[in-house]
């Protein structure tokens, strides 16, 4: 990216234009590895087990959230007296509701699931009989830290919810040529997850 636009420069683009004229298509999900074992290398391992159903998770997640449409930006949800949380963005896909946070600063990023799933349940705790499932939760960010695409996977995988993650990618470095990319876990990065 040639120049750094504010997360509201972004935000407010990203509003206006929706989640279906900014999310780039994905060719093909590849579940398996690029290079097949061979058959005396065939043992049982976690991490392709894992890779496998979080794809799978994510291309069905992706499927529908993309035809998403807003219905909120910068939500205000009071939480005491003394100040109240802010939502990025606010809307309904196929399968319910979903919740946008965005993180355009990578400073920023490290907080950014801690974030989006305190907005989730907030946003569950509003609605009777719903749950921290009921709520689809996308992150757009760039994912340099580590740590954020651990928790990523961690909050995929192991307690189970209905996350996405897409990249903001500038192909020409204006605002206009925003696009989302689907992030998709490299093999290392299920490994290191096992």
């Amino acid at each position: 990216m040639s120049k750094k636009f504010s997360e509201d420069q972004v935000h407010e683009y990203l509003y206006q234009q929706g989640l279906e004229v900014l999310i780039e298509n994905v060719p093909e999900f590849n579940v398996e590895p690029d290079a097949p074992p061979l058959e005396e290398d065939i043992d049982f391992e976690l991490w392709r087990i894992l890779k496998a159903r979080a794809l799978e998770k994510i291309e069905t997640l992706h499927d529908t959230i993309r035809y998403g449409h807003f219905l909120g930006s910068k939500v205000k949800l009071p939480t005491d007296n003394t100040r109240s949380m802010e939502l990025d963005l606010f809307g309904q896909y196929e399968d319910g509701l979903f919740i946008l946070e965005l993180k355009v600063d990578r400073s920023a990023e490290r907080n950014a699931f801690s974030e989006l799933m305190a907005y989730s349940n907030y946003i569950a705790g509003i609605f009777p009989l719903s749950g921290h499932k009921d709520i689809a939760n996308v992150l757009v960010a760039n994912l340099d830290n580590k740590i954020t695409n651990q928790a990523f996977l961690y909050d995929l995988l192991i307690n189970d919810r209905n996350v996405i993650v897409y990249k903001p990618v500038f192909s020409d470095g204006t605002l206009q040529s925003l696009k989302l990319r689907l992030h998709l876990p490299s093999d290392e990065d299920f490994r290191h997850l096992t």
